[in-house]
């Protein structure tokens, strides 16, 4: 199976050559497995290049669906705990799906690792992040400013 589905090509990276990206996805109860299952299918995707780590952010009683072998699932709690963990585990992106994280916390966040992506559902514009990713039909994302990239 090539590195990079959309090329074909190998990109011929070991496991240590391999970038940590992280994913923050809410969980619990009240919010389902939208943010978590979402998550899971990207880090299903980046896994032939990237060695990804699901963050758990919120009730850490909900089960986690199946994600297969080789990726970890992480409880964290506030966002200290989550930069601790970024540093811990020596990410170069973060992405986040999460309605809990404030936009003071992903500006935060952008300054702490190399790409931060942001979810974005809710469009809640403009989002301090490297780029933001909106799935919902019909939302036109604000002309690019501060770098972001709209999706």
């Amino acid at each position: 199976m090539p590195s990079s589905p959309r090329s074909g090509k190998f990109l011929g990276t070991s496991p240590a050559e391999r970038p940590v990206v992280a994913l923050l996805a809410e969980s619990g109860r009240a919010v389902g497995l939208g943010h978590v299952r979402r998550s899971l299918a990207l880090a299903q995707a980046l896994a032939p290049w990237a060695d990804c780590r699901l963050l758990l952010h919120g009730d850490t009683g909900v089960a986690v669906p199946d994600h297969g072998p080789g990726l970890s699932c992480l409880p964290v709690g506030d966002i200290e705990d989550v930069f601790t963990v970024l540093r811990t585990i020596g990410a170069a992106a973060l992405v986040v799906d999460s309605y809990a994280v404030s936009a003071a916390e992903l500006e935060q966040a952008r300054t702490r690792v190399r790409l931060l992506v942001a979810m974005d559902d809710t469009a809640s514009f403009p989002l301090p992040a490297h780029v933001v990713v909106n799935s919902a039909l019909g939302v036109d994302p604000p002309w690019p400013d501060n770098g972001t990239l709209y999706l």
